[in-house]
């Protein structure tokens, strides 16, 4: 064999074992892969602008006479939306009064597609801000929700400012069935120089009493951390199974796959379960198995919903539990 052989073949070698990745410890896959939802949502919470929003949220909750923001109460009430309806109705400027703690109508002519909220806010650090939320741009599909006509959004935009500075903007286009149900739409919403979250739906074969089938892709870019991305694809096939990827740009990557539903019957208990099983890699190296069963209805003892992650010592922990953040506070 002459010389060059040997060259290419010691090249072949050292190539191949060093494209066989490095199976990730538990501590690698939890701090660099499963950690990171966390770690964004905080970037969120501690920005400006997530703390504008969730003053703003606040309000909302807080004020019991709050403006309707496409609330199906309205139709039901006023059914003849062909009608100027209840939305357009409340469409306008309003302010934050501090004293009575109530949004106040200060211009019905501004925005004439949706809602502008005036308010001031204190930042974790003490410093005070002027805020305003913008909700225009409002389109609207007609469906028949409950046999009364309803009205459902198919377009929005909006925009929050404070002090004067435009810190996030949203974007919104959707069209639904009949029923109400979304069959496409696509959702961009940005905190500048923080982050952006988008969402694509596309589904076909929609009924409100099964698993649609189609694809549902949810994106993240934290700009906080060098642009990191991390991507979420949900997909419903034709025999109720769900396909589940989570991975993000820097080679991790978690697959779950969530059976057909399976009748169950038991003494004191009826309902149905769905087997969960899967994996997460890195670079194609594995990390972890994911394995579970879900149920509905979930009733303790015996039949709680669960999905763990099984590291290779042979531990595991709850897959909710990196998602914590996601919970409704009491």
């Amino acid at each position: 064999m002459r010389l060059w052989h040997y060259v290419v073949v010691a090249l072949l070698g050292t190539s191949l074992m060093c494209s066989r990745a490095k199976p990730p410890t538990k501590e690698e896959t939890e701090e660099e892969f499963l950690s990171q939802p966390q770690r964004i949502s905080e970037n969120v919470e501690n920005s400006l602008a997530g703390q504008a929003l969730a003053d703003f949220a606040e309000k909302q909750e807080s004020y019991k006479g709050k403006v309707k923001l496409f609330s199906k109460e309205f139709a039901l009430r006023y059914y003849k939306i062909f009608r100027k309806s209840k939305q357009e109705e409340s469409y306008g400027t309003y302010e934050w009064d501090t004293t009575f703690h109530q949004w106040v109508l200060v211009d019905s002519t501004y925005p004439a597609d949706g809602w502008l909220f005036k308010w001031t806010f204190t930042d974790t650090a003490g410093n005070p801000h002027s805020a305003e939320f913008l909700i225009d741009s409002l389109k609207y599909q007609v469906i028949v929700y409950d046999e009364y006509p309803d009205s459902i959004p198919t377009r929005a935009h909006a925009s929050l400012k404070v002090d004067n500075s435009e810190l996030a903007w949203m974007l919104f286009h959707a069209q639904y069935t009949t029923e109400g149900i979304p069959e496409k739409a696509d959702l961009t919403l940005e905190l500048v120089g923080v982050i952006q979250v988008g969402m694509e739906l596309e589904l076909s074969g929609v009924t409100t009493e099964e698993i649609p089938i189609g694809s549902v892709h949810f994106w993240m870019i934290d700009y906080k951390q060098n642009n990191y991305r991390i991507d979420l694809t949900i997909k419903g096939n034709q025999d109720s199974s769900i396909d589940i990827t989570l991975e993000d740009n820097n080679g991790w990557k978690l697959v779950m796959d969530i059976s057909a539903p399976e009748a169950v019957v038991e003494a004191g208990y009826a309902g149905k379960k769905w087997e969960v099983t899967g994996e997460i890699t890195r670079k194609g190296a594995h990390a972890a198995d994911i394995e579970g069963t879900l149920w509905d209805p979930d009733v303790e003892p015996d039949h709680v919903s669960e999905i763990w992650v099984v590291f290779p010592d042979g531990t595991k922990k709850s897959l909710e539990d990196y998602f914590s953040f996601l919970e409704e506070e009491e």
